[in-house]
């Protein structure tokens, strides 16, 4: 950016002044528009109480897609049941006439309720699934809003506002910074949730084997992996002939084998917190 004359004139007219620093302009402008990968970063205490209403929910809207799914391969066993009602639907609107003969009117009822009987199949499937629902999961409750206060910075409710929808052009990654540089790690933020699995995962082998960092130092990023696994496995479980696995369940087996390499359980991984920022002392001032 150094080399691009528009941004450098750009950058002064919003800088205020000629001497600016570009690196710490840049970084400034890219954390402003930055949501941390993990949630405890994000939130404040009352905001951490809302996600988990919001995860709740979201697992319970799972178990209800599990149950679509589920029903939804069993088809072929409401064809019976949908035959039987799609004739007795057909015979009250077509009944047999006085001078039809029994085999006539048999094979006009099969051409009849040839199409009904799909949808009647369509009608008894969601009959089911709906049957299964209420019993298996009840009713689904509306989580509440966030408020500024549930942010732990103005940029993040700025970004994310009441329904918490990303918006922020970056991910990034405190307390994860390179020894070699110290600048904050970012990764674009349109990535679906398998790419940012993936890139957090050759992260943290690279700093794990090659910069030999400490256990407390991978725990974040092992936590962030943690944060994506229902989504890997509700929506990238597909299979990767390259690995011989399903990359939601890849991935559940990664933090297991990991977790177990830091000497944690994932539960402890799951509930990192950030260490705290020291405070400067201050100075005393000395008597005269």
């Amino acid at each position: 950016m150094r080399r691009d004359k528009d941004f450098l004139l750009i950058a002064e007219l919003y800088s205020g002044r000629p001497d600016f620093d570009a690196e710490t302009l840049i970084a400034d402008l890219v954390a402003q528009e930055a949501m941390p990968f993990l949630s405890v970063l994000r939130y404040s205490d009352t905001g951490l109480r809302k996600r988990s209403q919001w995860e709740a929910t979201w697992e319970m809207q799972r178990r209800e897609d599990a149950i679509d799914a589920e029903v939804n391969k069993r088809r072929n066993e409401f064809r019976p049941q949908a035959e039987r009602r799609a004739r007795e639907e057909w015979r009250l609107t077509n009944p047999q006439r006085r001078d039809e003969e029994p085999e006539h009117y048999a094979t006009r009822v099969v051409a009849g309720i040839a199409g009904a009987v799909q949808q009647a199949i369509d009608r008894l499937v969601s009959e089911e699934q709906e049957r299964r629902k209420k019993e298996e999961v009840g009713d689904i409750p509306v989580p509440p809003k966030y408020v500024n206060k549930d942010f732990q910075s103005k940029d993040f409710w700025r970004l994310r506002d009441g329904l918490d929808v990303p918006n922020e052009r970056f991910v990034s990654f405190p307390h994860c910074q390179r020894d070699a540089d110290g600048s904050l790690v970012v990764t674009w933020s349109r990535h679906d949730h398998l790419k940012r699995a993936l890139a957090i995962a050759a992260y943290y082998q690279e700093r794990k084997d090659h910069e030999g960092w400490p256990p407390e130092r991978l725990v974040p990023l092992l936590a962030g992996v943690i944060e994506l696994l229902p989504w890997l496995l509700q929506w990238h479980n597909d299979y990767n002939p390259d690995l011989g696995a399903r990359m939601g369940d890849y991935f559940v087996e990664f933090v297991q084998t990991e977790a177990r390499a830091l000497g944690m359980t994932e539960a402890a991984v799951a509930s990192w917190t950030a260490p705290p920022t020291p405070r400067r002392g201050r100075s005393r001032r000395i008597a005269a």
